[in-house]
């Protein structure tokens, strides 16, 4: 993974922690959609493991269940 990628990463998780410590579910859903595009794109150009894909992808799909 390079520089630029966890940078991106860094950015939408830092945003959606912010809107989770203000219980604000409509832009937590909003980023972690955002998320799963990145992530997507992500792997598409081998910019992400296999692996760290599934978690993260993962870990999104029960975040946004969780905040919907």
């Amino acid at each position: 993974m390079n520089e630029e990628s966890v940078r991106s990463l860094q950015t939408h998780l830092t945003a959606i922690s912010h809107y989770e410590d203000q219980e604000d579910a409509d832009k937590v859903t909003q980023h972690m959609r955002g998320l799963k595009v990145l992530l997507e794109h992500q792997r598409v150009n081998d910019l992400i493991t296999e692996d760290a894909f599934n978690v993260l992808n993962t870990y999104t799909d029960e975040l946004i269940e969780e905040w919907q």
